[in-house]
């Protein structure tokens, strides 16, 4: 009997050769995995290469080589192929596809609007195309070209799409503010989704930076003097755990080492925050008090001790 351990990268490659495997493995959903087992298969991924055994992998990238940054030995070994970002030409092309199947017409001005409001997201792009469609009584195919060209029917689009994304996100959004209470104290999860609360999206998208995360921490924190450096260096290093721990997969938010950024990477949350209105949101987000230890007024973020 022969004995071997499928935890162990060069006992998966004698396997694999003795049913004499010649083809590529597919690895689907590669950023479902926590960076730990990330970490660990970028060092086997060396050991595969060596034995012929070759991978494509699959998924969104939080940054550009980030297989590299967990082995160097890679170099020159793996090849990205980026599939995004699409470009506004690309949209344009699925709408016109779109309307040449419906028969009908959505004004250009309509149009860029979509555009505008995807963050780059095709699937938003979809969607809001469907709610126009549906609201201007478009169900079908038209035998008749209809022309779609009324702006009230893009508005009642982008707030029922808002709407649909509501509460997935604020389920989420909930989770990370109470892991809070795991923590005590400071509360610092929480206090990261008020002040991405208050951020402004196009910030949002393109990162806020590490030094500009502290003073922000301290501007609405209601112990201010308390909150240090270390203490925040610790939230960004596990955020992608925590938001793992609590299911949210793949992640909302993710702060970039090398870059020293932190970025909502998922666009529906985007969209989300963009149309959602900020003291609305936090009021149906728990502030992680216990014993009634403080009381926050929301308005000004003041506290009473």
């Amino acid at each position: 009997m022969w004995e071997f351990n499928i935890e162990i990268a060069q006992d998966v490659i004698e396997l694999l050769h003795k049913v004499k495997f010649k083809k590529y493995i597919v690895l689907e959903n590669f950023h479902y995995l926590t960076d730990e087992t990330q970490r660990a298969f970028s060092i086997d991924l060396r050991v595969f290469q060596d034995s012929g055994i070759r991978f494509i992998i699959l998924g969104i990238g939080k940054e550009k080589n980030r297989l590299l940054q967990f082995n160097r030995d890679l170099l020159d070994r793996i090849c990205e192929i980026p599939v995004e970002p699409w470009v506004s030409k690309d949209f344009k092309e699925v709408i016109k596809l779109g309307e040449h199947y419906l028969n009908i017409s959505i004004a250009e001005e309509i149009k860029e609007k979509i555009l505008e409001n995807s963050f780059g997201n095709i699937g938003i792009v979809q969607e809001l195309c469907k709610y126009v469609c549906l609201f201007s009584g478009v169900n079908k195919n038209s035998v008749v070209k209809k022309n779609i060209l009324l702006k009230e029917v893009l508005e009642k689009a982008l707030e029922q799409k808002a709407e649909d994304y509501r509460a997935s996100h604020i389920r989420s959004l909930e989770c990370i503010a109470s892991a809070s209470l795991r923590t005590r104290g400071l509360y610092m999860p929480y206090y990261l989704i008020v002040i991405i609360a208050n951020t402004d999206v196009n910030e949002l998208l393109f990162g806020i930076t590490r030094s500009k995360l502290l003073p922000l921490f301290k501007q609405y924190h209601y112990r201010p003097d308390d909150v240090r450096s270390s203490d925040l260096t610790y939230l960004l290093n596990n955020f992608a755990e925590l938001q793992l721990k609590n299911y949210i997969n793949p992640p909302l938010i993710d702060y970039d080492l090398v870059g020293r950024k932190l970025r909502v990477i998922d666009a529906t949350l985007l969209y989300f925050l963009k149309f959602e209105d900020t003291e609305r949101l936090l009021e149906d987000i728990e502030i992680p008090i216990e014993d009634n230890q403080v009381k926050i007024d929301m308005d000004n973020y003041t506290v009473e001790v």
